[in-house]
């Protein structure tokens, strides 16, 4: 994952497919993968706002036709979003079956914790 481009509003980030799988999978399973009370407030958006995305990264996985990358662009708001879902994940889902759940490792995945700061512009956790 790269960012292309970032705004005080909006990201323009270049994904394959397989980093695009596992933004998916970690949202999917952030949205409906285990129980949180507070689910709304960890993920920082409604469960309606997390699905429409849900559908936005599941249509651009479906588009793509072999290695390359593609553009996404999101929101400040849409990129944290993905952040806490990334992070909830790490949280809730035990290393022996992340990788089966989510499509990548859990360093892969803190990786991309990282690059999701770095484009909200928070201070990026270590990774």
């Amino acid at each position: 994952m790269q960012i292309v481009l970032k705004t005080s509003s909006q990201i323009v980030v270049m994904v394959s497919q397989d980093e695009t799988a596992a933004l998916s999978q970690a949202l999917n399973e952030a949205l409906h993968g285990f129980h949180l009370d507070d689910r709304d407030q960890r993920l920082g958006t409604s469960r309606e706002d997390g699905k429409a995305l849900l559908q936005r990264l599941l249509g651009l996985f479906h588009e793509y036709t072999g290695d390359e990358k593609r553009e996404i662009n999101l929101s400040i708001d849409e990129a944290k979003w993905l952040q806490n879902a990334a992070k909830l994940c790490l949280e809730h889902i035990d290393e022996r079956e992340f990788s089966t759940r989510i499509g990548a490792s859990f360093d892969e995945v803190k990786e991309t914790i990282y690059v999701l700061e770095q484009a909200a512009g928070e201070s990026p956790s270590t990774h």
